[in-house]
Formats: structure tokens, C-alpha cells, sequence
């Protein structure tokens, strides 16, 4: 795919690689000169590895740019390793390994935690590292109560999602 923005006069492209499932396994970004010259720095790369063929993710590494005191720089903001309950699809836990410099612009634990837990029907209740306490349901299976504690005061934040009878959302309160 390549593309341009009239500010800039480089082109931009980004290709792909797809595995036999045809799910993504490489992504890679480019700047291309109008005399067809290709940049080689990968920014903005995407390298995905899969834990099954149901599509599970088992690794994500994803590069950006970074400020380092006054200059941009390109490296990995994320090094993620997923690890899903067995048998299912439910996401267990996820770690982030990139370096520190970079990493709070990717994939960002929040205060921490241990990971997911979720409701017989396979909803999410509880994200440890984004500091959701609690989701209530409704008989849609629609989020409808949100229990979210603020790290940084410990106050506890309630969002109520409103919906019509057919499960179309109203907005929240």
C-alpha cells in the first residue's frame, strides 16, 4: 500500500506478510523518495507470532518513535508476550518486555496486575492492569455497570451504559 500527504514529499508505504491462514505476520513501514529510493530504518514495524489456529496471539513487537531528550529515534516500543487460558480464547496475561526508554508508548500495564478474569459467558469482569474492577452485564450481555479505581487517588469511578431494548446505546452516565 503506498500513499502521500501533500505536506510531505516523500511517499509513505507499508507491506505486509500474511502466514497460510492469512493472518498477519509482518508488517514493515516505509518512506520512498520520489526518484523510488526505499528507507530501510523500520519504523512503525509489526512482527505478530500466533499460540494456535484459532488465532491467539502469542507475540507482538511493534517499533516506533521515541524522544530521547530533543531527537526522535526509532526503536521497539513494544516486546509483548500473550498467554490465553488453555483450551480457550480468553486472554490470561500479557507481559511487556521492551526496553524502558520506549515502552510507556506502547502496550502500558497500568498500575500493574495480574490479567483478566471473566463471567461464565466469557465477558470480561476484571482488568487488573487497567485498574477495572468490576463490569456488570445486562441481559444482553452488554456492559452495563463499570467499576474502575483510580490508581492515583484510589477513588472508585462507576460508569452506567444506557440502552434501548434492542441494545442500541443510548451513551452512559
Amino acid at each position: 500500500m503506498i500513499w502521500s500527504r501533500l505536506s510531505r514529499d516523500e511517499r509513505q508505504a507499508y507491506s505486509a506478510t500474511y502466514d497460510y491462514l492469512s493472518r498477519m505476520n509482518v508488517a514493515s513501514y516505509y518512506d520512498m523518495t520520489d526518484a523510488g529510493v526505499v528507507s530501510s530504518d523500520q519504523k512503525f514495524k509489526e512482527e505478530v507470532t500466533y499460540a494456535d489456529a484459532r488465532g491467539n496471539i502469542k507475540t507482538l513487537k511493534r517499533n516506533g518513535l521515541y524522544l530521547t531528550g530533543s531527537a526522535w529515534t526509532v526503536g521497539q516500543i513494544d516486546n509483548l508476550t500473550y498467554t490465553t487460558t488453555s483450551g480457550t480464547n480468553k486472554l490470561a496475561s500479557v507481559i511487556e518486555t521492551a526496553p524502558t526508554a520506549s515502552k510507556s508508548l506502547g502496550f502500558s500495564a497500568g498500575a500493574g496486575g495480574t490479567g483478566y478474569e471473566y463471567d461464565a459467558n466469557g465477558n470480561l469482569k476484571k482488568d487488573t492492569y487497567k485498574g477495572i474492577t468490576a463490569i456488570a452485564y445486562n441481559y444482553l450481555n452488554l456492559p452495563d455497570k463499570i467499576s474502575v479505581t483510580n490508581v492515583a487517588s484510589t477513588n472508585e469511578v462507576l460508569q452506567e451504559n444506557l440502552y434501548t431494548p434492542f441494545g442500541l446505546e443510548l451513551g452512559y452516565a
